[in-house]
């Protein structure tokens, strides 16, 4: 952080806190620009976010919780905000997250209890109108994320960069299919960033006890893009006996969307998706020297070598195998 940016956000506490005494933990930060410390002030504990203006919206991330909280989801309660340098101080949830709590107790009896709520929250969530600022998840951003598959994964793995014709023609390929498919289910919101490791577990009861963070990415979207992330994760495994069993859950909650559909936007979401995040992990090892992103690839490859497997998917399989000496 800058010289500059280090006054602002002191000035921001200082004006919060006045002549109170507090002091800053800084916490792990994940693959954005966005950064976050605990605030300790006499028993109390906050959260400062530090999320740079020239990156992001922060009206963005309060809209949303402002929805998600009117809605009765526990999502944190908003403090104090500074839109214009970009700081919040947030409701601290802890530092038990859902994916670290799954390790620690992770039977199969337990597994099912956390999914089920978290696939019971995106049911609940599902069925409310989203909020009208959102951006919808059109075909040119979700073709515009695939480009850093094309751009950062294959030149990671081929040691030259695609050719500009052969990027076109895959992205044509993808433009076909998302076209033909992805409007066959009623859109609506999507948080984008929902995995288990942005989730924190509350003591509180039923779909209550998940609190909800990063969300400020949300768009108007497939109902199965959610369903994908938590259930294609890259961080923790979750094996595909496993993940089929939480998805029949979560249609039989569901029973207006057409299975056949689903399973299919389920697969091709789940393609687009581990894609995108193959490129954006090869970025941040390649350009930002973040390695650590690299343990999480053959986890990816092997959700997205699920999801190729679809009909549906079949022409891009077939160029990826071709025009990368691989099946992924």
């Amino acid at each position: 952080m800058n010289i500059q940016r280090t006054e602002l956000k002191n000035e921001f506490l200082r004006n919060y806190f006045h002549d109170q005494q507090f002091h800053l933990q800084a916490l792990p930060i994940d693959a954005s620009f966005r950064k976050y410390d605990r605030v300790v002030c006499n028993k109390a504990k906050m959260i400062l976010m530090d999320s740079p203006p020239e990156y992001y919206k922060l009206e963005d991330f309060i809209s949303i919780a402002c929805f998600l909280s009117d809605n009765n989801f526990s999502a944190p309660q908003i403090y104090q905000a500074d839109v214009a340098h970009g700081f919040l101080l947030l409701e601290d949830f802890g530092d038990t997250n859902i994916g670290k709590y799954l390790l620690q107790h992770n039977d199969y009896n337990n597994k099912v209890r956390i999914y089920r709520l978290i696939i019971d929250l995106l049911v609940k969530l599902q069925s409310i109108t989203p909020i009208s600022q959102l951006n919808i998840h059109t075909t040119d951003m979700l073709l515009q994320g695939l480009e850093l598959y094309t751009d950062w994964y294959i030149p990671f793995v081929t040691n030259h960069p695609l050719h500009e014709e052969l990027k076109a023609e895959f992205l044509e390929l993808w433009r076909a299919v998302i076209q033909q498919h992805l409007n066959s289910i009623e859109y609506t919101t999507v948080l984008r960033d929902y995995h288990v490791e942005n989730m924190m577990l509350l003591d509180r009861v039923g779909i209550n006890a998940i609190g909800l963070l990063d969300f400020q990415d949300a768009v108007i979207g497939s109902p199965l893009y959610d369903v994908v992330s938590v259930l294609e994760d890259a961080r923790i495994e979750v094996d595909q006996k496993f993940a089929n069993e939480c998805l029949e859950y979560y249609l039989s909650q569901n029973s207006h969307l057409n299975k056949q559909d689903s399973y299919l936007l389920y697969h091709l979401l789940g393609a687009q998706r581990n894609s995108r995040i193959l490129g954006v992990f090869v970025r941040k090892a390649v350009r930002d020297q973040q390695k650590g992103y690299l343990q999480y690839i053959s986890r990816i490859l092997s959700y997205l070598e699920q999801d190729l497997a679809h009909e549906s998917l079949n022409q891009i399989a077939k160029w990826i195998k071709k025009n990368t000496k691989s099946i992924l």
